[in-house]
């Protein structure tokens, strides 16, 4: 999805400009280029909202890790194009069973499910890609609101499901025990349940959530070719920025 990656990519360099142009790359000429790149950004971005509007998707400013890199702790801000996930009961029987087991009830939780590709930047003098993974997979909700989680449907694998449910756990103590849970008390539950998931349980939850997730796939797709229908000239020339940042 061509269009639409260029425009997540625009909108992530604009908001975390270090990380694809360190100051000591920074000139002039660099100066306007990503000036140009964010005007480029801005024009598209105006039209995304309205066009993703329309075909039931939303568009949301928001702020995460880079999960490649989550040791360094470094706050990033993305923008997730999405809709929630519906039938949570469908697809999430497997973990609700498995809290059960060890005495936890089902948390307050929503799922938003969004597409954002990996994006290419310079971490310790080094190219690298990286995905963002929402803040909102890290923190528990406030009592008695629905915690609403961001999940990123970009290469759904073991490593997100692991994520998932480490954030849900996280949020099923935090509503029993009222009282803030430690990392160490939810890495040990999340460990614990994550050993009782067979590989068929693991698999059924890859495949459960793909499929509650082609209807959004098929809107993003829906976007994406619009989008790219009406900057045709713009996603071209922000192709063109962007990989001579690349090449830098």
């Amino acid at each position: 999805m061509r269009g639409i990656s260029l425009v997540l990519t625009g909108y992530f360099y604009k908001y975390n400009i270090g990380l694809f142009l360190p100051s000591k790359l920074f000139s002039q000429k660099n100066h306007l280029k990503i000036k140009r790149l964010i005007e480029l950004t801005n024009e598209i971005c105006k039209d995304i909202a309205k066009i993703g509007n329309d075909i039931n998707l939303r568009c949301i400013h928001s702020f995460g890790y880079m999960k490649e890199f989550e040791d360094q702790g470094k706050r990033v801000a993305y923008l997730a194009i999405g809709r929630e996930l519906n039938d949570l009961e469908y697809i999430l029987p497997v973990i609700y069973n498995q809290l059960n087991k060890i005495g936890l009830e089902r948390p307050h939780i929503e799922i938003f499910t969004y597409y954002h590709p990996s994006i290419e930047v310079i971490l310790n003098d080094k190219k690298v890609r990286v995905t963002p993974e929402d803040e909102s997979l890290r923190r528990q909700g406030n009592l008695g609101v629905k915690l609403n989680m961001k999940i990123n449907i970009y290469g759904i694998d073991c490593d997100k499901i692991k994520v998932l449910l480490k954030s849900i756990i996280r949020q099923a103590l935090w509503e029993n025990a009222i009282s803030v849970p430690s990392e160490v008390a939810v890495t040990g539950y999340t460990e614990k349940v994550f050993r009782q998931l067979n590989e068929k349980d693991r698999r059924n939850l890859i495949v459960g959530i793909d499929e509650m997730t082609t209807i959004v796939k098929d809107k993003i797709q829906m976007l994406n070719e619009k989008i790219e229908n009406k900057f045709d000239k713009k996603l071209n020339e922000m192709e063109e920025k962007i990989s001579l940042f690349n090449k830098i």
